[in-house]
Order: C-alpha cells, then structure tokens, then sequence
C-alpha cells in the first residue's frame, strides 16, 4: 500500500519484478506522473487503484498485458486523456471507475460495459 505518498513521482523498473503482486494502491499519489514499462510484468495484479493520482495524463500500452486486472479505479484523475488501446481485450476486467476524470473525452464502446461513470 503506497496510497497517499505525495510525493511519490515514479516508480522504479524493478517493480515488475513483483510477479505475485495482486493489489497495489498508489491513490492519491499526487505527484506520481507515469508507471515504468516493467509494470507490465504484473501478471497477477488483480487490482490497481490510481485513484486522484492527478498528474497521470495517460496510461501506457503495457496495460493490455495484466491479464488478471479485475478493478481498476482511475477516480479522480482529472488530467487522464485517454485510456490505452487493448484494455477492453482484458477478459478479467470487471470494472474501471473513471467518475471525475474530466479530461477524458472518449471511452471505447466495448469498455462501457465495465465503466463506472
């Protein structure tokens, strides 16, 4: 749990190195800005809760790699622009909580089934 380390402005690559990581909370990390590339590696993250990590515009690619992500709560990102192409191929994703991302101007129709508004 890394939830309110404010500031927090990345993490390192080895963080991909936590395989068996099922849930990792980085909310209200206000000043953390990207996730490393290695952060695909988290096969077994279940749930990620980036919630009001306000300076997070985009998410990467990798995304479409974490197979098992069932929650993703965005919450509160008010700079995210987009979300990243292939996350609605996750069969595991059950919700993505995107209420308060103001800048977010589209989401893909395949993902609206999963998406808390």
């Amino acid at each position: 749990d890394l939830a309110q380390c404010e500031q927090l402005g990345c993490l390192p690559e080895s963080f991909g190195q936590l395989a068996a990581l099922q849930e990792l909370k980085l909310s209200r990390c206000k000043q953390l800005m990207s996730l490393p590339d290695s952060f695909g590696n988290l096969s077994g993250l279940k749930n990620l809760d980036l919630s009001c990590c306000v300076e997070i515009r985009s998410l990467p690619s990798f995304f479409c790699h974490l197979s098992a992500l069932e929650e993703l709560d965005l919450e509160g990102c008010s700079q995210l622009q987009c979300l990243p192409n292939g996350l609605e191929r996750l069969s595991a994703l059950k919700r993505v909580k995107v209420q308060g991302c103001l800048q977010l101007t589209s989401v893909p129709d395949s993902l609206r089934r999963v998406c808390i508004f």
